[in-house]
């Protein structure tokens, strides 16, 4: 079994928030590096089978476990504990109510990603304000410049309050995924016009 340690204390705090802003940076660069790529798109990495939605009270451990649970990934309760494990250490929370949980493992061929939404918020720890927009991911522990790339991408994304406020409103998956969809080929259509 799977238990989430809650650390506390204003040291943790500042250094959770340090390692957030470096995770942050660190993927922003990796991001800013690779232009000449295709721009990466976070609805490439979901369907509407890995966007679930969660009652008000529903703890993270469920959270985090039912959305690995949608991931085709072979050992689940490996990418469990990874995810649960760099949470400890530092959570990823780029906008207040936007939290992107992720680990990198073995045993998996690529990046796979599943979106949480809960209106009333989900509390990750008592010392971080309730979450309303999850998006955890995991990735081969050997491709950390698509991992970074992905958080980059993500944590940009995320950025746009209208999209995530949209987003929460929604309530079917199928809308979500169309929206994300919208929104990055508007976003790509305006870069690529730069």
């Amino acid at each position: 079994m799977v238990s989430l340690i809650v650390l506390g204390g204003a040291k943790m705090l500042s250094f959770r928030k340090q390692r957030q802003e470096t995770s942050l940076r660190r993927g922003q660069a990796a991001a800013n590096q690779s232009l000449g790529q295709a721009a990466l798109k976070i609805s490439d990495y979901l369907t509407s089978e890995q966007i679930c939605f969660f009652p008000e009270g529903t703890n993270a451990l469920r959270v985090f476990s039912d959305l690995i649970g949608t991931l085709s990934i072979p050992n689940r309760e490996f990418a469990l504990e990874a995810v649960l494990r760099r949470e400890q250490v530092g959570g990823t929370i780029v906008a207040p109510g936007i939290a992107l949980p992720h680990a990198r493992i073995d045993g998996t061929d690529r990046l796979h990603s599943a979106l949480a939404l809960c209106p009333s918020g989900i509390k990750l720890s008592e010392d971080e304000p309730a979450i309303r927009l999850l998006l955890l991911f995991v990735s081969p522990f050997t491709e950390l410049k698509n991992h970074l790339r992905f958080l980059a991408a993500a944590a940009a994304l995320f950025q746009d309050e209208m999209l995530c406020g949209d987003m929460i409103a929604l309530k079917s998956s199928d809308a979500i995924l169309e929206k994300l969809k919208h929104k990055e080929m508007k976003t790509h259509a305006e870069h690529s016009t730069k």
